[in-house]
């Protein structure tokens, strides 16, 4: 299961940052696979080798339940060691460090 909490302010735009918390380790595969079964919700997944690029490269986009692109075989099987990302109502971005 993946679960999201609040780690700043709501901003003017009803968005806020979060980090991710994740019951068991994820590979990027299961954890993209896991946030795009939410159905209502959208948004865009990103992976980072380095905590300072706290934006990373863009993965995939995903939208009610549906994986909008592909994930690259170099990526997919990799760890996911931390994530985090912004957003609010049903918008939810992510950032992976792999």
């Amino acid at each position: 299961m993946i679960d999201i909490k609040a780690v700043g302010p709501m901003g003017s735009d009803a968005t806020y940052p979060y980090k991710v918390l994740m019951d068991k380790p994820y590979t990027v595969r299961e954890f993209v696979d896991e946030v795009a079964s939410e159905k209502p919700n959208w948004g865009v997944i990103r992976y980072t080798t380095n905590t300072s690029d706290r934006f990373g490269k863009s993965l995939c986009n995903y939208r009610h339940g549906e994986l909008l692109g592909e994930i690259d075989d170099s990526i997919a099987h990799r760890q996911v060691t931390e994530a985090w990302g912004s957003g609010g109502w049903t918008r939810y971005d992510f950032t992976l460090l792999v």
